[in-house]
């Protein structure tokens, strides 16, 4: 008798999560860690005299020449060449004769093309724009709570990388949602680039360098008036400051290439490639926001164990 075969199962696959876009991570966590590494030398090189209040004479004498360094290596990179920054601590000149400042803005508008080239990714821009940007405030509130309580310490950003990279992802957001179109981004990017060159122009012509605005406001046009003149880049407020505007072109110009050579959401490296050697920079990419909160702790716990070392107290 003729066996009665029974029809074959079909063979059921777990759902694959969606893969990760290698080379993105991995320059993504390049940025970081160079932004995360400029902040240290500014910690470990200021955070004497602005978190301990303490001058020449009264550190460790061990920690003056460290301390200097990483004073010069903030300021190279910080100020363009010429600017004549000097260290407050010893009024001697740590900038004249450098020109590191392509440098931060070399790896800032990485961090921020690379953003806007991953919204073309996300399936929820209008989420991770409203999340940054919370998490942009509650820093500002903690920073100036701390400067209010604290007297040693003063330190006040209003609109630094966070709230510029989620005022730019909203502002994307929005205009996604009514024009979807590669063209019609990159049409977006080019406007935006016009825009961002006048203010420019403005706030630079003529070897000027950008004002910051001077609060409290005495009347309610001159907030709008300052405020405004902040979001387009024309004056600046606070010890970190980038201008949405410029931060808004560069996420539109991150995804007019993510619409155009990452539309097919995929990696362009071949598969043949060896991707093991930059796991943990990727890894790093993958937790930019996280590790931009941390990091300022940990930069912080560094100084005051390295203080506690020398046998400096730490202020209350």
């Amino acid at each position: 008798m003729d066996k009665v075969l029974a029809p074959a199962r079909a063979i059921s696959h777990p759902k694959e999560k969606r893969g990760r876009i290698f080379e993105i991570d991995f320059l993504r966590g390049v940025a970081i860690i160079l932004m995360v590494a400029l902040h240290f030398c500014y910690t470990l090189g200021y955070g004497p005299k602005d978190f301990y209040g303490i001058g020449i004479g009264k550190e460790p004498e061990w920690y003056v020449p460290f301390a200097r360094f990483c004073r010069f290596i903030f300021c190279s990179i910080t100020q363009p060449k010429g600017s004549s920054v000097l260290d407050f601590w010893d009024k001697t000149l740590l900038n004249g004769y450098t020109n590191l400042h392509c440098l931060e803005i070399f790896w800032s508008g990485m961090f921020m093309f690379l953003a806007g080239l991953s919204c073309t990714l996300s399936k929820n821009n209008m989420k991770r724009g409203v999340q940054i940007f919370l998490v942009a405030n509650m820093l500002s509130l903690v920073l100036e709570l701390m400067s209010d309580i604290i007297d040693a310490f003063s330190m006040h950003i209003w609109c630094g990388i966070l709230h510029a990279l989620g005022i730019g992802i909203l502002i994307y957001s929005i205009f996604d949602h009514f024009f979807p179109k590669w063209w019609q981004t990159l049409i977006a990017f080019i406007v935006l680039t016009v825009l961002a060159g006048v203010a420019i122009s403005f706030a630079y012509g003529g070897g000027k360098s950008l004002v910051s605005i001077r609060p409290p406001f005495k009347t309610a046009e001159e907030f709008f008036t300052e405020i405004g003149q902040l979001l387009i880049g024309m004056k600046r407020h606070g010890d970190d400051y980038f201008s949405p505007l410029l931060v808004t072109t560069a996420v539109f110009a991150g995804a007019s290439v993510g619409k155009t050579v990452y539309r097919k959401k995929k990696s362009l490296l071949p598969s043949w490639f060896n991707t093991a050697w930059g796991r943990p920079i990727a890894f790093v990419g993958r937790h930019t926001l996280f590790i931009y909160i941390v990091h300022q702790i940990v930069g912080a716990l560094l100084l005051i164990t390295i203080m506690s070392i020398g046998g400096v107290p730490l202020p209350l």
